[in-house]
């Protein structure tokens, strides 16, 4: 879990327990690796391509704050005939 505040301004939260639930930090990316297992648990593939017996490098995923979605509105296809029906009352 992410535990994602505010994906608009990259806000997560704090340490719930020690800080509360008002609480909150900001980061700048996320940093991950990916493996891959064989059935006897040993690791056989890394992404990014390193050695699978010490994991040091990372991917980094970010993208740009926003303040408001984009969004257009719009009547919904149902409008004129809830317009007619509701007319009728």
């Amino acid at each position: 879990m992410l535990n994602i505040k505010d994906p608009s301004q990259k806000e997560q939260m704090a340490d719930l327990w020690k800080d509360g639930l008002e609480e909150s930090r900001s980061f700048e990316d996320f940093r991950f690796a990916a493996f891959i297992q064989n059935q006897e648990g040993t690791l056989t593939d890394v992404l990014p391509d390193q050695p699978a017996s010490s994991i040091s490098e990372y991917m980094s995923y970010t993208w740009e704050n926003w303040n408001l979605p984009e969004n257009e509105e719009r009547l919904k296809q149902s409008y004129d005939i809830l317009q007619k029906t509701f007319s009728e009352y």
